[in-house]
């Protein structure tokens, strides 16, 4: 089981020699979470892979949750970038975690599903149960 975890803090990239400075630019400006074996950035919104490069120069967060989501082969995101940016860059990065959440679930073999009207989202949605 691996703890996704969503933070306040961003996330740094620490500036060196071998990364391009494209990435850094793109990555530092847009950083939406890391794991143990990549930074995810807007960049996988369209493909999720994750840029392997970077990750050495991040700077982990030190706080006892997000040591725990990289322990458990989670991921840590930055709420910031799904929440305080423009509506484009926010819906890319939701997107990226959700993309990152499915990458690593498995479906349960029975589910019941229903629509249910969300008075959140002013719309309907689709809920999911195990049976």
């Amino acid at each position: 089981m691996s703890l996704y975890l969503i933070v306040t803090h961003e996330l740094f990239i620490e500036a060196s020699q071998t990364l391009k400075l494209v990435d850094v630019i793109l990555i530092d400006v847009f950083a939406a979470g890391m794991d143990n074996k990549a930074v995810f950035s807007m960049k996988d919104s369209k493909v999720m892979k994750g840029n392997t490069k970077l990750l050495a120069s991040t700077i982990k967060p030190k706080d006892q949750c997000s040591y725990l989501a990289l322990a458990t082969q989670g991921t840590v995101f930055d709420l910031n970038m799904m929440t305080k940016q423009r509506s484009y860059i926010a819906k890319s990065m939701q997107t990226v975690f959700a993309g990152r959440l499915a990458m690593t679930q498995t479906p349960s073999k029975c589910q019941i599903c229903t629509c249910e009207y969300s008075d959140v989202f002013d719309m309907p949605r689709t809920v999911c149960k195990r049976c």
